[in-house]
């Protein structure tokens, strides 16, 4: 799914060591601001098995850096190129973007 949506200067965005959801943030051919990337962060933490556990690691890269092995199950990718930030699930964020 994440390259049948993603392009590829998208950021991508997951949880790390955890199952979890891949958040895509839509580039437009720019670099997403801090708060944007937080805010997906978050959403990947919430849509996670680290819901509620407090700050999470949260690795993103651009898309073109992920890849599926071969064989892989669904889900499974390999990335490089990477960011870390620490971030945490955030039921009234999700609640707000819900909405739009």
């Amino acid at each position: 799914l994440t390259h049948r949506t993603a392009r590829r200067t998208d950021i991508w965005l997951h949880v790390q060591k955890v199952h979890g959801s891949h958040v895509i943030i839509r580039a437009h051919d720019t670099t997403p601001d801090d708060q944007t990337i937080a805010e997906a962060a978050s959403l990947a933490v919430y849509y996670s098995q680290a819901r509620g556990g407090g700050k999470t690691p949260v690795d993103y890269t651009m898309a073109r850096f992920v890849r599926k092995p071969s064989g892989a199950l669904p889900g499974m990718v390999l990335y490089t190129d990477y960011q870390t930030c620490m971030a945490e699930s955030n039921e009234a964020l999700v609640e707000r973007l819900r909405v739009r």
